[in-house]
């Protein structure tokens, strides 16, 4: 087993084949895990130096007789197939939470004057709905997962304002996502080479800002859809942008 710093030679060194991308979260502790971010279809790593031309002055005339390296930067560009809620919360750079709503067994929401046709957003699942005189069934039905009440008829004699009720059970483990927020993410990668027959490598990019690069469908068929970002590397405190182990 060898174990390199990242850098263009140690990247000549992996043998080109599949790969699995994934998320380290909570690094370096007991908790670390990894979240699986889909099967990577391209990868590449592009390294630029900031050089210093160095001339010497003990010639007749000034001649550069070399340069020195002063900050070198690295981007790892990856296109990802994966429909993971994970994957498609990254294309937006959103700002990712978690989405937990106690349960209401009394829900009550007052509208309006009704109109057959209408859609009222209740703005969660709820259940056992009723609406003053209103037959479930007939004059209104739950659409969108049971959280829209659709109008299908407004019986003579229906008041200006109606109260909605019901029962609205606890939603956990949800995710909410603000689009746009948070658009620049701090991540630790890890990319694994699983092609069969050839020689396994894992590449750890401890830290980077990663960056959408590419558009990403979001209504379609459900085969798994190519996501392109991109990852400015940040070296850590020994100069280094992470490290290649191979075999």
């Amino acid at each position: 087993m060898s174990i390199m710093n990242l850098d263009p030679l140690s990247m000549d060194l992996i043998h080109q084949g599949r790969a699995v991308l994934v998320e380290v979260i909570a690094s370096g502790t007991a908790a670390e895990r990894e979240e699986h971010l889909g099967n990577v279809t391209v990868a590449e790593n592009e390294m630029e130096a900031e050089t210093t031309k160095v001339y010497s002055s003990n010639f007749p005339t000034r001649r550069q007789i070399g340069a020195l390296s002063n900050e070198t930067g690295m981007t790892f560009s990856f296109t990802t197939q994966s429909i993971s809620r994970e994957i498609r919360a990254m294309a937006t750079m959103g700002l990712q939470s978690l989405m937990e709503l106690p349960a209401v067994p009394d829900f009550q929401k007052e509208v309006g004057q009704l109109v057959v046709g209408d859609r009222i957003p209740l703005g969660r699942r709820v259940t056992s709905v009723e609406i003053g005189e209103l037959e479930p069934g007939v004059d209104f039905t739950m659409v969108e997962r049971g959280e829209v009440v659709l109008i299908r008829n407004v019986p003579a004699g229906t008041p200006a304002t109606n109260l909605i009720t019901g029962i609205a059970p606890a939603v956990t483990g949800g995710m909410r996502i603000a689009m746009g927020q948070a658009a620049n993410r701090q991540v630790h990668l890890r990319l694994y080479g699983i092609e069969e027959g050839k020689e396994p490598f894992v590449m750890d990019i401890p830290q980077g800002t990663i960056r959408p690069s590419g558009a990403m469908g979001w209504i379609g068929e459900n085969d798994p859809m190519d996501a392109e970002f991109s990852v400015e590397v940040e070296a850590g405190p020994d100069g280094s942008f992470g490290t290649i182990r191979i075999g």
